[in-house]
């Protein structure tokens, strides 16, 4: 059975927090740490846009939801490319999230 685009990007919002709770964000320098924390923003941001588009009501909603949730991801990815220039994510958890990411731009049609 396939996910959800709801379920994917709640996947991700989930796994996304289990991460930073494995490492110690208090002994990152500020600017890592502010970075974690809008990685934390964006993934559930993500998470409601697609929501909102699963339940919009309209094409024209849907469409609105899909644009604003193209445009987080789309950050994401560029947020996520920056920690892994500071070793905070490793080549495995890019490839992971990169491909979750691919997952869910394909679902948003």
């Amino acid at each position: 059975m396939q996910e959800s685009l709801h379920e994917i990007a709640k996947a991700v919002t989930n796994d996304v927090g289990a991460f930073a709770s494995r490492i110690d964000v208090d002994s990152l320098p500020f600017d890592q740490k502010e970075r974690i924390e809008q990685l934390k923003r964006l993934t559930a941001d993500v998470r409601l846009d697609c929501r909102d588009y699963q339940y919009a009501q309209t094409r024209q909603e849907q469409l609105t939801s899909a644009a604003e949730a193209k445009q987080r991801l789309e950050q994401l990815n560029k947020l996520l490319l920056e920690l892994s220039e500071h070793t905070i994510f490793s080549p495995a958890d890019i490839a992971y999230f990169s491909a979750k990411i691919q997952q869910l731009r394909a679902l948003l049609t």
